[in-house]
């Protein structure tokens, strides 16, 4: 049985550090469709995905998971060869840490964001097989013996020329062929984990701007605005409240050069027809109250009211009392704000947005478009800031010679 164990920690760490890979790709491109999550940024795995905890350090977190699982496929190899109970100790030390840290985090995903992201759980699992196969070799050894006897200097010499050069070898053929997989299936030419901004800014120069009507559109930022960019949205998506306090700290920080555009996108089958499954089912009425609330002059403040209930609405759900509520703390003509909810209107003008963000090819909320310019996939989130920068720099340096204006 000793082997069996010994086989079980090397395949689950195998399992973990493919999984890590997959996380790191999938923070570096929320667009990308990893298994188990597709592209839904409202999967589980997209919404921890833009949670406080998916970075430690300015690093995504699932790279300390993958170089965590390669230090134990090293530590495996070195016990299987050297016989060492020193090495399965430090196995088991690493994993009980790193079992506390996955307890913490699937609490925090189950409490916080109130999901579950299939990714994470798979490396969660992998961490606790590890843990319990690493306990049934320890009962198997004699465990007189000093914990750490061994040095971490004598643990590099002892096994610098084999341990170190297979743990190198396998790690360095997974990543590249993960990388090689995704650039296959990716259809998306801006996101391939090499590209640079630069690289980026010359693919958005190349995309076609499709002429669209935004009169309707509920704004904010001057009418001449440098750069724009149309939030296609759903209320109850987190993704979309996140983003719109990304796109606030653009526009105060681009100000002038910006202009913001709010669409809907309601990923609810009562007026959606690409919506086979309800995903926020309320958020039909919840684009309806928008827009009847932007015919009173509103649609900023109920944009707000109904984002910061957020959290509530899942507990609630959305009823048109509720809306009417709404209304009333926002100070609408309730008379006129319920004879918009029901109108043909108002339901026209909802799925006129869901048209236009059918052009783009819209596979989840939010999508960010700049400029009119149809794209094969969205720009990296990491991207967005500084491309928007460049964009503004690129046109006031045609209008301006070569010149260019810094944003406030």
């Amino acid at each position: 049985m000793k082997k069996v164990y010994q086989a079980l920690i090397m395949i689950a760490a195998l399992i973990g550090a493919v999984f890590s890979l997959i996380l790191i790709i999938h923070h570096l491109n929320p667009t990308a469709n990893v298994p188990f999550c597709g592209t839904d940024p409202n999967s589980g795995c997209g919404q921890l995905n833009r949670s406080n905890i998916s970075e430690l350090f300015g690093f995504p977190i699932a790279l300390y998971g993958f170089l965590f699982y390669s230090a134990l496929m090293f530590l495996s190899y070195v016990h299987q060869n050297k016989s060492k109970v020193e090495y399965l100790k430090w196995i088991f030390v690493l994993t009980l840490v790193a079992l506390a840290c996955d307890i913490g985090l699937l609490i925090y995903s189950l409490v916080t964001v109130k999901t579950v992201c299939i990714l994470c759980f798979i490396t969660y699992m992998s961490s606790l097989v590890i843990f319990i196969a690493t306990i049934k070799l320890l009962q198997d050894e004699k465990l007189s013996q000093s914990w750490f006897k061994l040095s971490f200097k004598e643990l590099l010499s002892e096994t610098m020329p084999a341990g170190i050069t297979f743990t190198l070898a396998g790690s360095s053929a997974l990543l590249i062929g993960l990388l090689i997989t995704y650039g296959s299936f990716s259809k998306n030419p801006y996101v391939s984990l090499g590209e640079s901004q630069s690289k980026f800014l010359k693919y958005f120069n190349q995309a076609t701007a499709l002429k669209l009507d935004h009169s309707k559109a509920a704004s904010k930022g001057v009418a001449m605005a440098a750069v724009t960019i149309v939030k296609f949205a759903d209320f109850q998506c987190m993704h979309c409240k996140s983003a719109a306090k990304e796109l606030d700290s653009y526009l105060e920080y681009f100000n002038p050069m910006l202009k913001v555009y709010y669409r809907h996108y309601p990923l609810d089958g009562a007026c959606n027809p690409d919506i086979q499954k309800d995903r926020q089912t309320g958020s039909c009425l919840l684009a309806y109250a928008a827009v009847c609330a932007q015919k009173q002059h509103k649609f900023w403040p109920m944009h707000d009211k109904i984002f910061a209930n957020q959290s509530l609405l899942t507990q609630t759900g959305v009823t048109e009392e509720l809306v009417k509520d709404y209304a009333k703390d926002i100070k609408l003509d309730n008379y006129r704000f319920s004879q918009c909810l029901v109108s043909k209107e108002t339901t026209n003008q909802v799925l006129d947005d869901i048209k236009v963000a059918q052009k783009f090819g819209i596979s989840g909320t939010p999508l960010i478009i700049l400029n009119d310019k149809k794209q094969d996939g969205l720009p990296p989130r990491i991207f967005l800031g500084p491309i928007i920068e460049q964009v503004i720099n690129q046109k006031t340096k045609r209008n301006h010679g070569q010149s260019s204006i810094s944003p406030k």
